[in-house]
């Protein structure tokens, strides 16, 4: 099902397939008016949203502050560069990372196995 809200669909879609959910699912069609993702998507005073998944209760939750305590937890993280708002035209502005573990750990994979052979090769030519 394709939802009429282009920046929703992308967002709701790359959430469900990290978290292994299709976009009909009850699960991704509660969060469409959900308040933190309404408050990412239209302020540009928010920065940041991201996505967990409480396996216990089987569903999704936005927010827009990372949640420190979520250290095992598979999370996602939708970010902007600018602070805009988010349209169809600049819905490409949109970061995305997955965290797994820790932020750390993240951060430092991301480093070693994606920045670093990236910023090796542009120093040496």
């Amino acid at each position: 099902m394709e939802l009429p809200d282009v920046r929703k669909n992308f967002t709701l879609t790359t959430t469900g397939s990290y978290f292994g959910l299709s976009l009909s699912d009850p699960l991704l069609l509660a969060l469409h008016d959900d308040q933190s993702l309404n408050t990412f998507l239209d302020s540009g005073n928010c920065q940041l949203l991201g996505a967990h998944m409480i396996a216990d209760e089987g569903r999704v939750i936005f927010n827009t502050k990372i949640d420190s305590s979520l250290k095992k937890d598979k999370l996602l993280v939708f970010f902007k560069v600018k602070p805009d708002v988010i349209t169809g035209d600049n819905l490409a502005d949109i970061f995305v990372s997955s965290m797994i573990d820790s932020p750390i750990s993240s951060l430092y994979h991301s480093l070693q196995k994606l920045y670093a052979p990236i910023l090796l090769k542009v120093m040496t030519a």
